[in-house]
């Protein structure tokens, strides 16, 4: 108002108003500097909208391109129609050619086998029934194992269950090797006098309980692992355990909970492998090496008192991972072949061979002292658990452990989670070693420690038996 008081128009208002903005673009040096491209640039996206919409336009009135890409569609469905039907069709063909040794097992035949427990198919599924995991012991509480003790109660054999497709994959495997002297399998033809490491390397598995297409599709396929076992059985029409065919809601129904891996097995537990059959196993794998050729190393890891079967199984992993002959486990370690021990183990509780024994310090020295020389080696958290140990309770460190100072038979051995190694045990270990790690970080995990350990030892190892560290 005051401006139009003082004589200005409304049109100069007008052109003040449309002029500002350039003006102020101008000073700021920002878009819109009267080059045009920021109205270039809204031009060009609404010519590309525009011709979006016709092309969708010309697509939706075009009869032949809907028809088309209908038909596109039909065929792409029919396809996988016809290769489902072939799929379920091969599975059939396969199941008749060898019904000797699979069965294909629905909900009917479920209840049929809970009702009468003592036909084929009841006593093939007994072991599946209601499993259970829990804390205290597996024949005292465990249903599965009750049920697996009972359709085995005349051999008194006990049960293990793997599940998982590449944990099952490491038991097929596992089940055939080549003959011992006693006509027994054992993997890599490991087997000793009268038969005895022979009959036990190699794993027994009674049956495999799992979905069509883990068997017969990739990219679990494990009929390829199924047709090499029949070739190194004596049976080739057969391998040595059974296959049930089922889908995952039927498995789930006879384990009593939720089988989302689709796939579970059982097997027997060796019970052949004591002390004196390692001894004869470490003896052999001596003698059986070449008198040209470097010694082969014997790589052991002994456990003193682990009591988590989580715990366990990651360790047993790790001894397979660095080529460990033997696990040894003092008698008051948790069970090895609980079935989360096997679980988080990925099956490697099959390749290598688990040992129980009655007195871990008595077996430490014995091999010290004998003709094999085993150095063992403590593993402690610091250097204030080295008292009252050997070398005036000194521990290595083990980045200060050269290459070539490490004997080539070696024994690691860690102790309980909470107390760690007892004291005999120590004390009857060669040396102690410490891993070196920051301040304020007091230790680590068992299977971590155990991983780093045996890796380190097996870094350092020396072409000789003894050496002096």
């Amino acid at each position: 108002l005051g401006t139009m008081a003082s004589g200005t128009s409304s049109s100069s208002i007008s052109s003040q108003l449309l002029t500002c903005p350039q003006h102020d673009d101008a000073n700021s040096g920002t878009a819109g500097t009267g080059n045009g491209n920021g109205c270039s640039n809204k031009v060009d996206s609404k010519a590309e909208r525009s011709a979006e919409r016709r092309d969708n336009k010309r697509k939706s009135v075009d009869g032949k391109a809907i028809k088309e890409e209908k038909r596109r569609k039909w065929l792409v469905k029919q396809g996988r129609k016809k290769a489902e039907v072939a799929a379920k069709q091969g599975v059939q063909d396969w199941i008749r050619r060898n019904c000797h040794f699979v069965t294909q097992v629905d909900e009917d035949a479920v209840r049929a086998a809970r009702e009468y427990p003592d036909s084929s198919l009841g006593k093939l599924l007994g072991p599946y029934f209601d499993i259970v995991d829990t804390k205290h012991d597996r024949s005292r509480s465990d249903p599965g194992a009750a049920a697996a003790a009972a359709a085995n109660k005349s051999s008194g054999d006990q049960i293990f269950f793997a599940e998982g497709t590449e944990t099952v994959r490491l038991l097929i495997q596992q089940c055939g090797g080549s003959l011992g002297d006693d006509g027994q399998h054992g993997p890599h033809g490991q087997h000793g006098p009268h038969g005895q490491p022979g009959r036990s390397m190699a794993i027994c598995a009674m049956s495999i309980f799992c979905k069509p297409s883990f068997v017969l599709q990739p990219p679990v396929h494990l009929l390829h692992d199924i047709e090499q076992v029949k070739a190194k059985t004596n049976e080739a029409n057969a391998p040595p355990f059974h296959v049930m065919l089922a889908e995952e809601k039927v498995i789930s129904m006879v384990a009593g909970y939720p089988v989302t891996r689709g796939i579970l097995a059982c097997g027997i537990v060796p019970t052949c492998r004591d002390e004196a059959w390692l001894d004869v196993l470490l003896t052999r794998m001596r003698q059986q090496q070449p008198t040209s050729s470097p010694c082969q190393p014997i790589r052991i890891l002994a456990l003193d008192g682990i009591c988590d079967t989580s715990n366990l199984g990651s360790m047993i992993r790790c001894a397979s991972a660095f080529g460990i002959c033997a696990v040894v486990l003092s008698k008051d370690c948790c069970d090895a072949w609980y079935r989360r021990s096997v679980r988080v183990s990925m099956g490697h509780i099959f390749r290598v061979p688990i040992v129980r024994v009655e007195d871990l310090a008595s077996t430490l020295r014995r091999w010290k002292e004998g003709p094999l020389q085993i150095a063992s080696f403590a593993a402690v958290a610091d250097e204030s658990a080295a008292q009252n140990g050997d070398r005036n309770g000194s521990v290595l460190l083990l980045s200060n452990v050269r290459k070539g100072e490490i004997p080539s038979n070696w024994c690691c051995c860690f102790g309980n989670e909470g107390i760690g190694i007892s004291a005999a045990t120590r004390e009857a270990c060669s040396y102690k070693v410490r891993i070196a790690m920051e301040d304020g970080v007091d230790s680590l995990s068992v299977p971590i420690a155990a991983g780093i350990l045996l890796h380190g030892l097996r870094e350092r190892e020396s072409k000789t038996a003894a050496v002096n560290i």
